[in-house]
């Protein structure tokens, strides 16, 4: 390919090629298309195509109870939680003496906790 005149030749054949490829993709899809909207299409594949249809919605509808089920989790621990710091509240306790996140440790008791692997 050393002449211009072979790179144009070369660019107009896989310009062609591309074109023709792309005219029988579109005639296959709309063969495809119509053998599906007549119903010609082999038995065993409107079976799979069932088949899959089935699946996909009972899919949806187990995500769909997931999503309720973990909602409904949420709003029972939310409630669980706001009745738990209202009883603390109503208690009178100071907030001191409310549960909390333990003291942080000294260097030297961390360093005894690391020696005996805890």
């Amino acid at each position: 390919m050393d002449s211009p005149f072979e790179m144009v030749v070369m660019v107009v054949a896989i310009g062609c090629a591309t074109g023709l490829i792309g005219q029988l993709i579109d005639a296959w899809k709309t063969t495809m298309v119509t053998r599906v909207k007549r119903g010609t299409l082999d038995p065993s594949l409107h079976e799979t195509l069932k088949a899959v249809r089935e699946e996909m919605a009972q899919l949806r509808r187990s995500s769909s109870d997931v999503v309720l089920t973990f909602d409904a989790t949420l709003q029972r621990l939310d409630a669980r939680l706001q009745h738990l710091e209202q009883r603390a509240l109503e208690s009178g306790r100071p907030a001191a003496t409310l549960p909390s996140a333990p003291p942080a440790r000294t260097a030297d008791e961390q360093v005894a906790v690391n020696a005996r692997g805890f």
